[in-house]
């Protein structure tokens, strides 16, 4: 059996055996089997996953990431790599990007633990990131229950009800409540889901309704709806064949715009 001594440095170990309900003490000499029992995975998958989280860079490499590896059997560990205080800031948000992209059930509550653990205290620029990265991620997931509470964080009212600490005197940050309401805006575009396609299309304002003046007007539902499109179609989902290619995928999603448009948009004023 394998001594762990080189793994206890990660933080994981320590997790599979608090998991496992393993004393902690002398961890450097516990064995493979048990961190098996902690995640259901064996050290070298561990691993794999481990590495995979660190070389994430955005959304289409966590769909690969869904794609390559699965998603049941990795959610406990991306639970722990998201929510874990040890972990450094950019893992944590790579793993929640993955975690989102699982869809599955487990996902919401756990990235909803870690929106909620950075409101305990005064948001600095890493919880700031932290909070955005787990409010992208419930979008990912486009499971109804994230819905829900991505229409609510929508609001003001949410944020002050939930917690969110007021800008101390002096701070220069008086406008996060605003960048969370836009984050949970763009979740629901990344969700790709008929809830926000209709939600975005009902908001888009007919072209006349706009002051004349090129490039200085935008219609930040359009371009939501157009992102949410984007995702119905297909980029960026893990289950979307890589062989398609990208100009299809881009044709159907702006066939999905205009049919939210017709089917949800306002009619344009009559003259």
């Amino acid at each position: 059996m394998k001594r762990l001594t080189f793994y206890v440095a990660t933080g994981i170990l320590w997790a599979s055996l608090s998991a496992a309900h393993v004393p902690t003490a002398g961890a450097e000499t516990r064995t493979e089997e048990d961190v098996e029992s902690g995640f259901g995975l064996s050290v070298e998958e561990i691993v794999e996953v481990i590495k995979c989280v660190d070389r994430l860079e955005g959304e289409s490499d966590a769909a690969d990431a869904v794609r390559a590896l699965g998603s049941k059997r990795v959610v406990p560990l991306l639970i722990h790599l998201a929510q874990s205080d040890e972990e450094p800031s950019r893992r944590r948000q790579h793993a929640m990007m993955w975690l989102g992209k699982t869809r599955d059930p487990r996902a919401v509550p756990a990235l909803l633990s870690v929106v909620y653990t950075q409101l305990e205290e005064s948001i600095t620029e890493e919880r700031e990131s932290l909070l955005r990265t787990a409010i992208t991620s419930l979008g990912f997931t486009a499971r109804d229950e994230a819905l829900d509470i991505l229409f609510e964080m929508r609001t003001e009212a949410y944020w002050w009800k939930v917690g969110l600490p007021r800008p101390e005197p002096g701070e220069n940050r008086p406008y996060l409540v605003d960048w969370l309401q836009m984050a949970a805006c763009d979740a629901l575009s990344y969700s790709g889901t008929e809830r926000a396609l209709q939600a975005f299309a009902s908001q888009v304002k007919p072209v006349n309704e706009y002051p004349k003046g090129p490039g200085k007007y935008m219609d930040t539902s359009l371009i939501r709806l157009r992102e949410t499109a984007r995702h119905m179609a297909g980029i960026h989902m893990p289950e979307t064949d890589p062989a398609i290619p990208r100009e299809e995928l881009e044709q159907r999603a702006e066939a999905i715009v205009d049919r939210a448009l017709k089917e949800y948009g306002k009619p344009a004023p009559s003259k």
